[in-house]
């Protein structure tokens, strides 16, 4: 049985959402149905970074899931490269600490973080969104 990259994107995002409920300590899934902690001890980066793959690419995968190859094959050729940049810059990003965010500092060094990280994601939200509708829409005829 083959298996198509559109049903192992698939696969991969389900897998890395019970990894990730395993794993984080904050959400208490692990806690609550295991009664002895968590499997996976991760740390917060690993979390993070598995959290960023799974926010882009499991609702992607769902929306395209039952549309045309050729719309899937529009999205991932862009999220093949999207969101192992962004993760891998998620970890080179010196703007983990209260006082690295690009000379941002003090108070105002989170909310700067979570606004980078919100127009990194929202990019790929968008440029996924426009892929899929002119994919979609050459599909159709």
């Amino acid at each position: 049985m083959k298996l198509s990259i559109k049903k192992a994107v698939l696969f991969f995002g389900i897998v890395l959402l019970a990894v990730l409920l395993l794993a984080m300590e904050e959400l208490g899934f692990c806690r609550q149905f295991l009664d002895m902690g968590c499997f996976i001890p991760a740390s917060d980066t690993v979390e993070n970074v598995l959290f960023i793959l799974l926010i882009t690419l499991l609702p992607f995968s769902l929306i395209t899931y039952r549309m045309k190859e050729e719309v899937f094959q529009s999205w991932f050729k862009f999220a093949v490269w999207y969101v192992p940049a962004m993760a891998i810059g998620y970890l080179l990003y010196p703007g983990r600490g209260p006082s690295h965010s690009f000379g941002v500092g003090g108070t105002y060094a989170d909310t700067f973080n979570l606004m980078l990280y919100t127009f990194v994601i929202s990019i790929f939200v968008i440029v996924s969104i426009v892929r899929i509708l002119k994919a979609r829409k050459r599909a159709r005829g």
